[in-house]
């Protein structure tokens, strides 16, 4: 059997995400003209991104991508990306053979329109489509016009109650090569990724616990069947925890209660485990690939997966695609909604809701299911 070549099984990877985002090719089908357009491609960076800068690329957009460390390449899974690491990346090398730009800073792009923009992309852009993060853009600056997507029922359906709790989940059992069945498993927060994490991993038989803030969260856990405790009661007994972004902070103040040989890592776009825990540790060492263990001053030890960064960002492959499929899709309306004029004033705006309406429906349909008749 032959072994295929790096780019070569790159584009096989592309190939494969491209023929199953149906929602994608709809909205792509129905994008205004982007001939000439400079576009920013600032999601994470994996095959189902790629296969949108190629497709916007073949209809003469002109397309970057920016490598961050939210890219799922494990050449790129580094803090500080160098034009080195981008150079053996074979997803990005496929992407740059086929012509599309590539880079690591936002000012080697040009200035136009950004999918997936945090708030210090905005200055000099035309446009940007963002999620999750409030469009706050720097005093002085004039304002740009956002497409905000964070409020989106379908987004939260597709990345937070589905596709982060099978990709972390996922991403979790693949890095450390453990079952979840029978473990004790904590996860802080109750939110729609907190949900999904939950929910995948009783499918796998661990014994989730939830730790939250909010009653109202953790009443609703409580009635899907979870167990909810504070910090200092589970986590001496807990041998996995998953931190989400919305959930209660696992900091330096909860160190003494983590049981030694515990697993933490963060699930979710935004989760990251806290700093200032990893910071009170004496030290550390590398003792599998993306598994790192600390030191912590109480004499335990904790083995930190993906360096505490979204762990379905680091050996995993991202979102699963039919959740890609849609979270692109949705950037790609959001981009449209901009070109066609419809944004006089700068600032963020939602999506038009009949175009989240027609993505919806278009996912009833790829999925074989047919809506009954209004009236």
């Amino acid at each position: 059997m032959s072994i295929p070549a790096p780019v070569d099984d790159a584009l096989a990877r592309i190939a494969w995400a491209a023929s199953s985002m149906p929602v994608l090719e709809h909205a792509l089908a129905g994008l205004c003209s982007v001939d000439g357009v400079a576009i920013t491609l600032a999601l994470p960076v994996e095959p189902k991104l790629a296969a949108l800068a190629l497709r916007l690329h073949a209809v003469g957009a002109e397309v970057a991508v920016l490598g961050r460390a939210t890219s799922t390449d494990a050449t790129l899974s580094e803090v500080a990306l160098t034009e080195a690491a981008l150079s053996e990346a074979t997803l990005f090398e496929a992407l740059r053979q086929a012509g599309v730009s590539v880079h690591t800073r936002l000012e080697e792009c040009a200035s136009g329109y950004i999918l997936g923009a945090t708030a210090e992309m905005l200055p000099g852009q035309k446009g940007a489509t963002m999620q999750g993060q409030p469009p706050v853009e720097p005093p002085g600056e004039p304002p740009v016009p956002v497409i905000d997507l964070s409020g989106s029922a379908l987004l939260a359906l597709a990345e937070d109650h589905i596709g982060i709790g099978q990709a972390s989940v996922m991403a979790f059992l693949d890095i450390t090569n453990l079952q979840l069945a029978g473990r004790r498993v904590v996860v802080c927060g109750y939110d729609g990724a907190g949900q999904s994490v939950a929910a995948h991993v009783a499918a796998f038989g661990g014994r989730v616990t939830v730790v939250e803030t909010d009653p109202l969260r953790a009443a609703q856990a409580l009635m899907a069947g979870f167990s909810v405790a504070a910090f200092a009661t589970v986590l001496p007994r807990a041998e996995v925890v998953f931190v989400t972004s919305n959930g209660p902070i696992l900091g330096a103040r909860q160190a003494p209660y983590l049981a030694d040989g515990t697993l933490l890592c963060a699930a979710g776009p935004d989760a990251a485990i806290s700093a200032d825990l990893l910071a009170c540790a004496r030290n550390r060492r590398d003792i599998r690939a993306f598994v790192t263990e600390f030191d912590l001053p109480n004499a335990q030890a904790v083995k930190v997966i993906a360096q505490g960064r979204p762990v379905h960002l680091a050996e995993g492959q991202g979102l699963p695609i039919e959740a890609s499929d849609i979270v692109l899709a949705l950037h790609i309306k959001g981009l449209d909604q901009l070109l066609r004029g419809g944004l006089v004033a700068g600032g963020p705006h939602g999506l038009a809701p009949e175009a989240e309406a027609e993505l919806a429906g278009v996912k009833v349909i790829a999925m074989g299911a047919r809506l009954e008749a209004k009236g």
